[in-house]
């Protein structure tokens, strides 16, 4: 039996899925760009572990077809906390640009 992370069974991303978005997302988060660990690659261990991203749909528990994307732990939390509204991100960057470095 090969082993399986939970989050593919949840959402019922079959292998192949998740490895085009591996490969699409080059095996980095596209939040903060940081490498991934892959789960089942021995060579690519070291990294960040992915986590599957998905649209929340109210009423029904998400499947294959809400599934957006591989996101590490932090970025996909902080999606969300915002529940990805786009304006609170829109005034968070405003607030940094005024406030912080940004780096």
């Amino acid at each position: 039996k090969q082993w399986l992370p939970q989050q593919w069974i949840n959402y019922k991303v079959q292998q192949p899925n998740w490895e085009r978005m591996w490969t699409e997302q080059g095996g980095k988060c596209p939040g903060c760009n940081k490498d991934f660990a892959h789960p089942l690659r021995k060579e690519q261990r070291l990294g960040l572990k992915p986590e599957t991203d998905h649209l929340h749909v109210e009423g029904r528990r998400c499947e294959l077809q809400d599934v957006r994307g591989l996101l590490c732990h932090n970025c996909n939390s902080f999606l969300g906390k915002i529940r990805d509204n786009m304006d609170v991100l829109d005034g968070l960057l405003k607030y940094l640009r005024k406030h912080g470095d940004l780096k």
